[in-house]
C-alpha cells in the first residue's frame, strides 16, 4: 500500500482490494449522482473474489480530513504482442459485461478528486505506459479531468469512437409512452402481446427477490436461447457463470436486482434480468424457450418490464451496452460512453501505434486472401 499526501488530500493505493473500507465506501456510493450496480462496492468486491487473483489491483483511495471523497477502481495490465507483454497498462476494474466504468465521486470537488488520483497515478511508483479507461459515461467529470490531465502534462490521447448506450426517457404513463412510438412498432408490440396472452396457462411474473433457484431458470434458459442459435452465451465459462450467480443474488438482497418472467403451464418460457439503481431501470440480459421463437416473447418480456418501471415512477430505462436495431424500435435517445487511450511518453505512444498499424495491415492482407 503506497500513500501520499497532496494539498488538502491524501491518496493512497491499495495492490489488494480494500474490504476494510465497506462501509466507507457504501456512504460515498450514495452521494454519488453517476453511482451505478456496476461501481458498487458489492459488484467490485465480489469480482475481487472470483477473479483478482489474476490481476494486480490499484485502488486509489482519496480521502480529506480521513473521509473517502473518491475512489479510483483501477487493474493493472499489459498490452502483449505474441504473449509477450510490451505496454504497461492502468484500467478500470474489468466487472464483465459492465456497461459504465468511472471514478466513484462524491457530492462535491469532482473535478480536483480527479486530478489528485490521475495526478497520485503519475508521480506513484505504479509503473505504467498507457492508461486504458474504456466505457467513461458522457456526463461524468472524468472525461473532462482527463483532458485537463493530458493538457496540463504534455501527454498524448487517443480517443476511440464511443459507444452508444440506447435509453428511454420515460413518460409518466404507459399509455403515454406507447403513443410516442411510431405507429408500426406500437401495432407490432399489442400483436405480440396478444399472441402471448391469449394463450392458454399464461401467467406473468414480478420476481422483486429472485433467489438463487430463480435466477438459475434464468441461466439456462439464456444458455437454452443462445445455444440454439449455435453461440456458447456468456455463461459458458464456469467462473463467469460462478460470478454472476453470486452477484445476482447479492443485488437482489439490496433491492437492485429484479427479474421478470413469462410461464406457461407453470413453467419459465421467459425470463429477464434488470438492475435498478436511483430512478433508472437497467436492462441486464434475457432468455427464452426457442420453442416459442413465433411469438415473440424477447420483444414481449421487454415491454411488461418498461411498463413495469414506468409504472414504479421511474425516469429512465437504460437498454445497456450492444447497439442493436431492435432499441431503436422503442426509443430515438442514446448515451455515448467514452474511451481513451492515454500515453505517458512518446515512446509509448509510438509503440502503441506502430501495433496498430501492423495489426490493421494484417488484417487487410487476410482480408485480400
Amino acid at each position: 500500500m503506497e500513500t501520499e499526501m497532496t494539498s488538502n488530500y491524501t491518496c493512497t493505493t491499495h495492490d489488494s482490494f480494500p474490504f476494510a473500507t465497506e462501509q466507507e465506501w457504501k456512504v460515498l456510493e450514495k452521494k454519488d449522482q453517476l453511482y451505478t450496480s456496476f461501481s458498487s462496492f458489492l459488484w467490485l468486491s465480489t469480482w475481487w473474489n472470483h477473479f483478482g487473483s489474476a490481476f494486480k489491483t490499484r485502488i486509489v483511495i482519496v480521502r480529506e480530513n480521513g473521509r473517502i471523497v473518491g475512489i479510483g477502481p483501477f487493474i493493472s495490465g499489459s498490452v502483449c504482442l505474441k504473449r509477450i507483454p510490451i505496454l504497461r497498462t492502468i484500467a478500470f476494474v474489468e466487472g464483465i459485461a459492465t456497461t459504465y466504468k468511472d471514478i466513484i465521486y462524491g457530492e462535491k470537488e469532482q473535478d480536483a478528486i480527479c486530478q489528485e488520483i490521475l495526478g497520485h497515478l503519475r508521480t506513484s511508483e505504479i509503473r505504467w505506459d498507457m492508461l486504458s479507461l474504456w466505457n467513461i459515461p458522457e456526463d461524468s467529470p472524468t472525461n473532462t479531468g482527463l483532458n485537463e490531465f493530458c493538457k496540463k502534462y504534455n501527454l498524448r490521447m487517443v480517443q476511440p469512437a464511443g459507444i452508444k448506450i440506447p435509453v428511454i426517457k420515460l413518460t409518466k404513463t404507459f399509455d403515454e409512452y406507447l403513443m410516442g412510438l411510431k405507429a408500426t412498432v406500437r401495432r407490432n408490440i399489442r400483436n405480440n402481446m396478444r399472441r402471448v396472452f391469449d394463450h392458454e396457462a399464461i401467467a406473468f411474473n414480478v420476481i422483486s427477490k429472485p433467489s438463487i433457484e430463480d435466477i438459475n431458470r434464468f441461466i439456462d434458459l439464456h444458455q437454452k436461447l443462445w445455444n440454439s442459435r449455435g453461440k456458447p452465451g456468456v455463461f459458458k465459462n464456469k467462473d463467469i457463470l460462478a460470478f454472476y450467480r453470486d452477484v445476482l443474488v447479492k443485488l437482489a438482497d439490496t433491492g437492485e436486482h429484479i427479474m421478470f418472467e413469462i410461464q406457461h403451464s407453470g413453467k419459465a418460457i421467459a425470463m429477464c434480468s434488470r438492475f435498478l439503481y436511483g430512478n433508472t431501470m437497467h436492462s441486464f440480459l434475457e432468455g427464452w424457450d426457442p420453442e416459442w421463437k413465433a411469438f415473440g416473447l424477447g420483444k414481449v418480456i421487454d415491454i411488461l418490464s418498461i411498463r413495469y418501471a414506468i409504472e414504479k415512477g421511474m425516469t429512465e430505462y437504460d437498454f445497456s451496452i450492444g447497439d442493436y436495431k431492435y432499441k431503436y424500435e422503442y426509443t430515438d435517445h442514446f448515451k455515448t460512453n467514452k474511451h481513451y487511450m492515454i500515453f505517458r511518453t512518446k515512446y509509448a505512444y509510438s509503440t502503441y501505434m506502430t501495433m496498430e498499424c501492423c495489426a490493421n495491415f494484417a488484417k487487410k492482407l487476410i482480408g485480400r486472401k
